[in-house]
């Protein structure tokens, strides 16, 4: 595989993993709210994750699913469900939220107190909490099975040696943290978290629709 072939697939691959999606909203939402540690492990997360797809996509799942649309449906349907049942959650924790708005007005406008204070309040989960929902993040979006199906087959030959397969495997997976750290730790900042519990339950708010719109979007390709 040409050194050109390796950058114009790196270029492809960071531009696809930039552009927002159910991990990105997943790992800003923790960073917003439970700082850069469990960012950085949905991080770690959602890079595993997409080390599965590409695995999978290498080992030829992809072949596998062509020849059985029934395969392809079942993986579609449970990864829909899946993000629906996390829209559902964020959107319930988000009304609560606005339910009892008024212990918000309590909060100081200090950044640093407000954020103790909140610490106090709401522990973050712990670390592997963070690592394992990225994962399932990840794996739950089927659009990552075809994104990997059609770019591998658009830059790898049938008789591309193993160790170019591996070398492609390990930056594409690379490109995740290389792309999601920044992020991590901007959205962790205490600035930002404290924009975040100003309007924590509106931002709650919004990803769970975000997520309920991505999840029936899935479902609706099923039919269309």
């Amino acid at each position: 595989m040409s050194l050109s072939a390796y950058i114009s697939l790196f270029i492809v691959h960071f531009m696809a993993v930039a552009i927002p999606g159910p991990s990105f909203f997943f790992i800003t939402q923790t960073a917003f709210k439970y700082g850069k540690h469990n960012a950085l492990m949905a991080t770690l997360g959602a890079s595993l994750g997409v080390m599965v797809w590409i695995t999978l996509a290498l080992a030829g799942l992809i072949v596998l699913i062509r020849h059985i649309p029934l395969l392809h449906t079942l993986l579609t349907l449970a990864g829909s469900l899946y993000l629906l049942w996390m829209a559902q959650a964020m959107i319930r924790s988000a009304w609560a939220s606005i339910r009892g708005a008024h212990r918000d007005d309590m909060r100081v406008a200090d950044e640093p107190d407000m954020l103790k204070e909140d610490r106090a309040l709401k522990r973050p989960p712990a670390l592997w909490r963070s690592l394992g929902k990225a994962v399932l993040v990840e794996l739950s979006n089927p659009k990552s099975m075809i994104y990997f199906s059609s770019v591998l087959s658009s830059f790898l030959s049938p008789d591309l040696a193993l160790h170019d397969m591996l070398g492609v495997g390990i930056m594409m997976a690379l490109i995740m943290p290389l792309w999601f750290v920044p992020v991590s730790l901007l959205f962790s900042t205490a600035r930002a978290r404290a924009l975040y519990y100003r309007k924590a339950c509106w931002v709650d708010m919004g990803a769970g629709i975000i997520f309920t719109l991505l999840s029936l979007h899935i479902l609706h390709s099923l039919w269309s």
